[in-house]
């Protein structure tokens, strides 16, 4: 995505997350001095409304789960069980140096492991931690994984900074995969826990339990008449 001469980093996605969508339609409109592309799809998703301001903040308003019939794929809408649910993004991750965010830290957390985590402005250094395994630097608190109740946070960089702000309280912020998560696929352990992409914004992440696989999953269920769920997120590339 380009931003006047500048390529936005941000790219190869939406990513559908545990759900199922469908591109359907598009339409690109000006309104004043904003651009508005809208993206129409069948499923899970019922719209994603990109607005690009002359400031050039990205903004991003997704409606999900709000029942239609008419917008059935092939009559599946969502994972069953849900172990994550939400949106991924493909990000560069070689030249991140830290993060310093709004929300609950400083620790990365699962569904049932969010006590012990406070609101806050933090600040970390990347790092490839792999508690437990201590043929890796440990440094702490450990970089990659689910971070709880986003409201801003940027990822520190040299070459590809990024900010993003959250109108939409309780999003998890999935920042990049663990380096023990690889090791187990290396080794041919299935792993489930994390998504395809990056960096990803979830309405639901999983639970773990003590011997560090995957604990309940959620379950999701939809009626006519629901109004869905909104997902709106501001993306800032300036530098």
């Amino acid at each position: 995505m380009k931003n006047g001469s500048k390529i936005i980093p941000l790219s190869d996605g939406p990513l559908p997350v545990g759900m199922k969508m469908l591109f359907c339609s598009a339409n690109l409109k000006m309104q004043g001095d904003t651009a508005i592309y809208t993206v129409k799809y069948k499923g899970a998703a019922d719209s994603i409304v990109w607005r690009m301001a002359p400031d050039g903040l990205l903004g991003m308003d997704a409606l999900v789960l709000n029942y239609r019939a008419k917008n059935k794929f092939d009559g599946v809408y969502f994972d069953r069980p849900v172990l994550n649910f939400g949106f991924s993004f493909s990000f560069p991750e070689k030249n991140i140096s830290g993060m310093r965010w709004l929300g609950k830290g400083p620790y990365r957390v699962w569904k049932n492991r969010i006590e012990g985590t406070n609101y806050g402005i933090w600040q970390k250094d990347y790092n490839n931690t792999v508690t437990g395994e201590y043929y890796h630097q440990l440094i702490y608190p450990e970089f990659k994984g689910y971070h709880a109740d986003l409201y801003w946070a940027t990822l520190q960089s040299k070459t590809t900074p990024m900010t993003v702000y959250s109108e939409t309280d309780g999003i998890f912020f999935r920042v990049f995969t663990p380096e023990e998560q690889r090791d187990r696929e290396s080794r041919g352990i299935s792993v489930k826990e994390y998504p395809a992409g990056d960096l990803s914004f979830l309405f639901e992440i999983p639970a773990v339990n003590s011997q560090g696989t995957g604990g309940e999953a959620s379950y999701i269920k939809i009626n006519k008449g629901d109004d869905g769920f909104r997902m709106k997120l501001w993306f800032d590339f300036r530098n």
